[in-house]
């Protein structure tokens, strides 16, 4: 979803894939090189800087690039964020500066009073934009829009079909059309035959949907959507594919925050680098996120935890197996687990 380009950026609301589509485009737009990427982009989290850091990073010229590119993610965090104003009233001219709320209750620090002073300090040079969830069709547009820019065609059995089974969560919609992009040819039409035969399965949607809720250590989340995993699971297969995949996930996790502490790098420089996989900006959002969230000891206790929950599952009944699942969600989110 691209917008007109301006010198200051404040993207409010709920839909984080709509925040992150004109991150990406700004970034697209500016940052050409790794060269540019290294010196001329830099991406901070509101809970962990400071404004003064945002501030810095905006006022200082691109080496690389037409100009420099300074992302706020969660601004609403940052403890300073509503003195923007007074500290920040000219643009630099030679930064965009793109400041993104979490999707939380982010109206509190962000109010409409900051917004209309946001609105009248920088004029013509700001932009506010909220995005608000979408209907249905606006839900059906934004995919078939999305398949457009990759060069496809996605008739409109095959959106109402991707809806009807995975939901109207945008960022499950462009991991599929991802997923269709690459097994359609470019300037094909995909169809509904294309949909059925392509999408993921409901288990590897589902197993998306605990790990992310897991990084976040949202325990009732991850309890939640296992329920609905094990509903529709046809045994202890289905669970040792979901302990495969969080074994996987921590594991990197923990290579990461390890290379943080011996080589003294940040996050976002770790996480660029091409062993991690991290090609899309969500998946790099939430690996990010995860390494703020789980400390280097929280990573090596989890992952001591994933070979009892093997044996078990291994060894013991489906009914027992789920019990002692749910107990490893629970503490993989930092909780002790509960008795039963």
């Amino acid at each position: 979803m691209a917008v007109r380009e301006h010198d200051l950026m404040l993207l409010l609301g709920r839909e984080r894939t709509l925040k992150e589509e004109i991150v990406e485009d700004v970034t697209r737009r500016h940052i050409r090189s790794a060269t540019a990427r290294s010196f001329d982009l830099t991406v901070l989290r509101g809970r962990e800087a400071k404004l003064s850091d945002a501030i810095d990073a905006a006022m200082t010229h691109p080496l690389a690039s037409d100009k420099r590119v300074v992302v706020v993610l969660d601004f609403d965090e940052m403890a300073d964020a509503k003195q923007l104003l007074e500290r920040y009233p000219v643009p630099s001219g030679t930064s965009i500066l793109v400041l993104c709320s979490g999707e939380g209750e982010f109206y509190f620090t962000l109010d409409k009073t900051f917004q209309r002073k946001f609105a009248e300090t920088y004029g013509d040079l700001g932009l506010v934009k909220n995005f608000y969830a979408m209907r249905s069709p606006e839900v059906r547009e934004w995919v078939q829009d999305l398949a457009a820019k990759a060069g496809r065609n996605l008739d409109l059995d095959a959106a109402t079909y991707m809806l009807e089974k995975t939901g109207e969560n945008l960022t499950d919609l462009r991991n599929e059309i991802q997923k269709l992009t690459l097994f359609v040819p470019e300037g094909r039409t995909i169809g509904l035959e294309d949909a059925k035969k392509v999408l993921s399965s409901e288990t590897d949607s589902s197993v998306e949907r605990i790990r992310t809720c897991v990084v976040r250590k949202d325990a009732a989340g991850s309890l939640k959507n296992f329920q609905n995993f094990t509903s529709r699971s046809s045994g202890k297969k289905e669970y040792l594919f979901l302990l495969s995949d969080l074994v996987r996930y921590f594991r990197k996790l923990l290579s990461a925050a390890s290379l943080i502490q011996e080589e003294g790098g940040t996050r976002e420089q770790v996480a660029q680098r091409p062993e991690f996989g991290l090609r899309y900006f969500e998946a790099k959002n939430l690996f990010l996120e995860a390494l703020s969230r789980f400390s280097l000891p929280e990573l090596r206790r989890n992952l001591s935890l994933f070979y009892p929950m093997d044996r078990i599952i291994k060894s013991s009944g489906e009914d027992e197996s789920k019990v002692y699942f749910e107990r490893l969600l629970i503490a993989l989110c930092g909780n002790a687990p509960r008795r039963h």
